[in-house]
């Protein structure tokens, strides 16, 4: 048997998340490995998009005996404000691989246009 006093077993799950903008939308991408579609709730309240899920703890069973658990489990929330430049009515949502990916689009008066200059 292997002893180690490190330890994560009971700290609260925090799912990294990355916030980018491709073409004329907001990306928010949130690793859930081990996270099943099922456990994860969505909610946009006004302008803050509420993340919320569980990840559950992989408990021992035939014949396993973990030495050293350094993942994280347990229900989990991430909130984020949004921009007045969004349009929350087309919020859509994806689940892959254990990534969770939103878009996010923007309103057409806040993507950037082109002026033309007259002589």
């Amino acid at each position: 048997m292997i002893n180690s006093a490190f330890s994560r077993q009971g700290e609260a799950y925090r799912p990294p998340v990355d916030i980018l903008e491709r073409d004329t939308n907001l990306l928010i991408r949130c690793e859930l490995p081990g996270v099943e579609e099922k456990d994860l709730d969505l909610r946009l309240d006004g302008r803050t998009l509420t993340i919320q899920g569980a990840r559950k703890a992989e408990k021992e069973s035939s014949g396993l005996v973990f030495h050293r658990i350094e993942s994280s489990s347990g229900a989990f929330s991430r909130a984020f404000d949004l921009p007045d430049s969004v349009d929350t009515d087309k919020v859509s949502a994806a689940f892959s691989n254990g990534v969770l990916t939103i878009t996010i689009p923007q309103k057409p008066e806040a993507q950037p246009r082109t002026i033309k200059v007259n002589a």
